[in-house]
């Protein structure tokens, strides 16, 4: 999994290998930082302004991530 943000301030997560959009967020402020969470059900994002989001990520992305862990 990759994650990006650019300054249309959006979050987008894509399958690596294949380059597929496997979902994305609209966070309001550039990200400056993120990471996954220990158990891979969540991002953590860092805005510009100092604000930390927590994203639930879809039941999909979670096997995605628990799959490559193994």
């Amino acid at each position: 999994i990759a994650v990006t943000s650019c300054t249309d301030k959006q979050v987008m997560l894509f399958e690596a290998q294949s380059g597929k959009l496997l979902c994305k967020a609209q966070c309001g402020e550039f990200t400056t930082g993120m990471c996954f969470s220990q158990n891979g059900k969540h991002l953590i994002t860092a805005s510009s302004l100092g604000v930390i989001y927590i994203w639930k990520l879809p039941d999909s992305v979670q096997k995605m991530i628990g799959k490559k862990r193994i």
